[in-house]
C-alpha cells in the first residue's frame, strides 16, 4: 500500500518550492467491564492524508481521506493555492526554510501482539480483575479497560524523502 501511496504522490506534486504528504491510519479498540457487566466493544478506523505545500515564500496545507490520485491531487491543488495566497503575508518566509529529505523507520516493540490473544481471554482477565475492585460497599461505580490502539504513518517529500513508523500501545485502566 506504501508503494502505491508514494507512486500517487509522484504524479500529483504541484511545482512548488516543497510539497510533502503525511499518512496516518490509526485503528483502535476499547473494550470495557463496568459493574461487572461486558459493555459493548468499541472500534475505530480513521485513515487519511496531508499535504503541505511552500512556493514563493507562502505555506499551505490540505487534508483529504480520499487517497486516489484524483483526490490527493484535489489536496494538491489547494494546498498549493493556500501557499500562494499566504505568500508575502506571513511572518515566516517559507522560501528560507531548508527542509533536507528525512529517511528513516521505526516500529514500536509488542511483546504480545494484540491479535494473538483471543477475544475471550481479554475479556475473561477483564471481568476478573473487574470483580475484584467492588472491596467496599460505599464503591458505587467500579470498571476495567483495555484501549489497543495501532497508528502508521508514512511521511514522503517531492525530494525523496521517506519516514515510515509504526506504533502499538496498550493502556490498562
Amino acid at each position: 500500500m506504501y508503494d502505491r501511496l508514494a507512486e500517487h504522490f509522484r504524479q500529483i506534486v504541484p511545482p512548488a518550492d516543497y510539497c510533502s504528504l503525511r499518512f496516518v491510519r490509526e485503528r483502535s479498540e476499547l473494550l470495557s467491564v463496568r459493574q461487572n457487566v461486558l459493555q459493548p466493544v468499541r472500534s475505530s478506523e480513521d485513515t487519511g492524508a496531508m499535504l503541505t505545500v511552500f512556493d514563493a515564500g507562502g505555506m499551505g496545507y490540505a487534508a483529504t481521506s480520499d487517497l486516489s490520485p484524483s483526490g490527493l491531487r484535489r489536496a494538491a491543488e489547494q494546498a498549493h493555492t493556500w501557499a500562494q495566497q499566504s505568500a508575502g503575508r506571513s511572518v515566516v518566509d517559507f522560501s528560507k526554510i531548508v527542509l533536507p529529505p528525512p529517511h528513516g523507520e521505526y516500529v514500536s516493540v509488542e511483546h504480545i501482539p494484540w491479535d494473538s490473544v483471543p477475544l475471550a481471554d481479554k475479556i475473561e482477565l477483564l471481568q476478573t480483575e473487574c470483580t475484584r475492585l467492588k472491596i467496599d460497599e460505599r464503591i458505587v461505580d467500579w470498571s476495567t479497560s483495555l484501549w489497543h490502539t495501532e497508528v502508521e504513518s508514512l511521511y514522503l517529500t517531492a525530494d525523496g524523502g521517506r519516514v515510515q513508523q509504526q506504533f502499538r500501545t496498550l493502556v490498562p485502566m
